[in-house]
């Protein structure tokens, strides 16, 4: 028997490494970490990727459309039972009950020809009917090869205008997608950064409490010896009372920012302990011309404008084609045979033939046709229209980015300079104001400029990064690399 004291030291261990295991799941992140963790892990990418797979899948059966499809139809069996008319020879008419029963199979191979609108077939059928009664007959019926075409003449070929638009979609949804993955990004850089705020606003917190708390301690020690009277020591209390209630405020802000961070990385609440802010800023260089460039060959936009105007293109074509002359040929030869007999239907072997020209031509409409084509060429001229402004308003959205992008890059350093100046200016006030050299008043108000500066600091860095992942975004461009940006999808 195991001694209680061996069990309760065994007990001890495992809960002592079971709480170690917890805490060793708890980690700081920085902005690259969550960069990462959203684009594999996260809510929105996973969405982006389920949406591009789901397009993927819808390109490739349009494709697989193209190929040659094969299809068995049948009937088995056909069974009926009526009374019939049948002449007799004399010129009247009897009615005669008849039953009988039909059954049949074709096996067809189809080929779309994308570049004329037609298609191929060759096929293979057999049948067989049954008279049932007093007078039963079985008769085959086979046609084991026949071998044809249909061939639209002055009409839309819809084929290849739904290939073009297929291969539009396709390449406008890889777009999109890097586009929903850069939006993954700039969704976790603004919840990291307000994380940062918070936890800034914490720091700071502490340290006013820390600072006012010594504050109140030299201001008590003057206060007995009557070097400021009553309403300075009141102001140093109150400063502390403040300080500790912004403390409060700030640490249970800085909580909520932490669960939302981690919603987004799709972590769990107790794995994320804190954030690592940035430890520097990269050397970027952004120019308009680059990123003009780099938006007009990456950005889904530009394949958005090019389907918009091939849709408007292709109603006016089929308006046109369908208010003229136009014509359907189909042509089909093969072989056929009948018999009672199931082997016999594939011996001796009769050749067939068929042809048909079908012709549609408008001869009167009271100008039903023509109205109709000028109201897609003004369809046509307006998405033009629409396109070449959209196009300006996207290239004006490319040169203000990179404008407020740049202007950020100067605020930080301005931002930085401002926060040094005032964190040495409080530091200065709280020296000159352990020696009695400044009233509480002024300390308070270079307390309050050094807050104001470190939070001008933190935001425009935020300002900064998020400036810099909307201009990716809108470029699809990596700045730092030099490389247009792309992600890839693991697809069956």
């Amino acid at each position: 028997m195991i001694p209680i004291k061996n069990i309760f030291f065994l007990f001890s261990f495992f809960l002592l490494a079971s709480v170690s295991c917890l805490a060793q799941t708890k980690t700081d992140l920085t902005l690259q970490q969550c960069l990462e963790l959203a684009r594999k892990n996260g809510p929105n990418a996973k969405i982006a990727r389920d949406a591009y797979r789901s397009r993927t899948y819808t390109f490739r059966s349009f494709n697989s459309g193209l190929l040659p499809q094969v299809v068995l139809t049948g009937t088995v069996p056909n069974y009926s039972r009526a009374i019939i008319p049948v002449v007799q020879p004399d010129g009247t008419t009897r009615y005669i009950p008849q039953s009988q029963a039909n059954s049949m199979a074709t096996v067809s191979l189809n080929q779309p020809l994308v570049l004329t609108g037609g298609t191929i077939f060759a096929s293979s059928s057999l049948s067989r009917n049954d008279l049932i009664g007093d007078n039963t007959q079985t008769l085959w019926s086979s046609s084991p090869l026949v071998l044809g075409i249909t061939q639209p003449i002055f009409q839309l070929n819809t084929l290849w205008w739904d290939n073009r638009s297929n291969d539009l979609q396709k390449t406008q949804a890889d777009k999109k997608f890097y586009e929903d993955m850069e939006d993954a990004g700039i969704d976790v850089t603004q919840k990291f950064f307000d994380a940062f705020v918070a936890r800034m606003h914490v720091d700071n917190a502490s340290l006013n409490v820390t600072i006012n708390d010594t504050l109140l301690t030299i201001s008590r020690g003057r206060y007995s010896v009557g070097k400021i009277d009553e309403n300075d020591l009141l102001q140093s209390e109150l400063a502390l009372a403040n300080a500790q209630v912004e403390l409060s405020s700030a640490q249970l802000d800085y909580r909520i920012a932490l669960r939302t961070l981690a919603i987004a990385l799709a972590m769990n609440v107790d794995e994320v302990q804190g954030i690592i802010p940035p430890a520097e800023l990269p050397d970027i260089t952004v120019g308009v011309e680059l990123a003009e460039r780099e938006a007009h060959k990456n950005r889904s936009d530009l394949v958005a404008y090019e389907l918009q105007e091939h849709n408007a293109k292709r109603s006016l074509r089929s308006i046109e084609y369908a208010n003229g002359f136009n014509a359907t040929i189909t042509a089909s030869f093969g072989y056929n045979q009948t018999s009672p007999i199931l082997k016999n239907v594939y011996s001796g072997l009769l050749s067939q033939q068929a042809a048909s020209l079908s012709l549609s031509i408008p001869l009167l409409q009271w100008g039903k046709g023509s109205n109709a084509i000028s109201a897609a060429k003004e369809n046509l001229y307006e998405t033009e229209t629409n396109i070449d402004l959209e196009k300006k308003s996207f290239d004006q959205d490319v040169e203000s980015q990179v404008e407020r992008f740049l202007q950020s890059q100067q605020q930080m350093k301005l931002s930085m300079r401002a926060d040094t100046i005032a964190q040495k200016q409080y530091e200065l006030a709280t020296n000159r104001y352990k020696i009695g050299k400044y009233d509480v008043t002024k300390l308070l108000l270079s307390q309050d400029a050094k807050d104001k500066a470190r939070e001008s600091l933190i935001v425009t860095e935020q300002n900064y990064w998020l400036s810099y992942f909307r201009l990716r975004r809108l470029t699809l461009f990596d700045f730092e690399s030099g490389k247009p940006i792309s992600y890839s999808v693991d697809i069956d």
